[in-house]
């Protein structure tokens, strides 16, 4: 619908619009609930690897960056009102995505979960859901014959980068960064009870406040309707603070006694 809506604009009042279409991506910051990044982090976890039926579903992979170079091509030369498709020439089956997984782990992993022979020995086939679609496919000849562009990344080499970000991000950055996440939520704490007592003490004084959230509550110039307005934002933010701290404890917790280890090639 967004596309006819585009080109609806397009075609009645000029909107400069170009349509671009894609297949399946994945990549560096993928969710970790998808496919490929679910099938890395359970695998090194020694959780089970779900796979939908009997896993012969078939997908078109696009890798990010490779997306990423097509919409620079779009935008940059693509012909006003046209629309492009995007892929990965790659088609691939769902469980032999998660064996190719398997299998680079069994190469990059020196040290699997305690008790367990294969990776693959952790794939789980799981009750297929309602009107699961058998195929997505994708034709990109076009914007390879008008545009020049073709995907540069093999499907092998971009799952082994894969693998070694979530590798950095779990055993590196995250454990760098946790610290700071507790930091900051000791920050916003402070904040929202630095927060109530600033808006007890000054009231509807009229006093103006150079922080965002006082420079709103001084705006009502009514000390009834301060209070609450300032308890409520205290609230919030101490929900968030007492949110964020409770995630940096739990995933630090997690990677401390975490024992599987990934080296990158």
């Amino acid at each position: 619908s967004s596309d006819h809506l585009a080109r609806a604009w397009h075609h009645t009042y000029g909107l400069p619009v170009v349509v671009s279409n894609c297949s399946n991506n994945y990549g560096p910051y993928h969710f970790p609930e998808k496919l490929i990044p679910l099938v890395i982090l359970n695998a090194l976890d020694g959780k089970p690897l779900p796979v939908y039926g009997n896993g012969t579903q078939v997908r078109d992979w696009l890798f990010v960056e490779d997306h990423a170079r097509a919409l620079f091509k779009v935008v940059s030369e693509g012909q006003v009102g046209e629309t492009y498709n995007i892929g990965g020439h790659n088609e691939q089956k769902n469980i032999d995505v998660v064996r190719g997984i398997c299998a680079l782990l069994e190469e990059l992993a020196p040290g699997k979960p305690e008790g367990l022979e294969r990776f693959e020995d952790l794939i789980t086939f799981v009750k297929d859901r309602p009107g699961h679609d058998l195929r997505y496919a994708i034709d990109a000849s076009k914007i390879e014959r008008e545009l020049g562009w073709v995907p540069q990344e093999t499907f092998e080499a971009s799952l082994t980068l894969g693998a070694g970000e979530f590798h950095t991000f779990r055993k590196v950055m995250l454990p760098q960064a946790l610290p700071a996440i507790g930091a900051a939520t000791a920050i916003t704490f402070t904040y929202a009870m630095s927060l109530v007592i600033v808006i007890l003490v000054l009231g509807s004084g009229g006093a103006k406040f150079t922080i965002l959230p006082l420079e709103i509550l001084a705006q009502t110039r009514s000390t009834s309707l301060n209070i609450p307005l300032a308890a409520a934002m205290a609230i919030i933010l101490l929900i968030v603070a007492a949110a964020g701290q409770y995630v940096a404890e739990r995933f630090l917790q997690r990677e401390r006694s975490g024992s599987t280890e990934i080296r990158a090639n």
